[in-house]
């Protein structure tokens, strides 16, 4: 029956695979966090992408546009989020979120990733005007 399921596609539902785990950046800077369907079977409805704040428990949804503009490829599967002029409010845990429709019947699944872990560091001011 093992070998049976390895070659049954759509037995189980497809996973979204989040890079990277973890980011660290600066102030200013952009960052871009990636989310592939790893199961070629399945193509997507819709995406999302939430955010945990470091003190809190709660998810919020991420709205896309302004600093946040997301990129969906559709022939490799693949869709990011790149968050630019980031600042230390950005911190915090990004999930992606995929509505999927899968194999010959379109069963639907609800697919989250894994996780990124961001970091944004305050980055060292000047303090000094400078000279001209």
């Amino acid at each position: 029956a093992s070998v049976l399921l390895a070659l049954l596609p759509n037995v189980f539902p497809a996973r979204v695979d989040q890079t990277p785990k973890t980011i660290t950046k600066e102030t200013g800077e952009s960052l871009t966090i990636n989310c592939v369907l790893s199961d070629t079977s399945c193509a997507w409805d819709s995406t999302y992408w939430y955010r945990k704040k470091l003190d809190s428990t709660n998810e919020e949804s991420t709205s896309k546009g302004g600093r946040y503009v997301e990129t969906v490829n559709s022939e490799s599967t693949s869709f990011s989020l790149r968050i630019n002029d980031l600042t230390v409010e950005d911190s915090g845990t990004y999930r992606c979120r995929a509505y999927l429709y899968c194999g010959a019947e379109l069963d639907s699944f609800d697919e989250y990733g894994g996780g990124t872990i961001v970091t944004v560091n305050p980055g060292v001011q000047p303090s000094l005007p400078i000279v001209r």
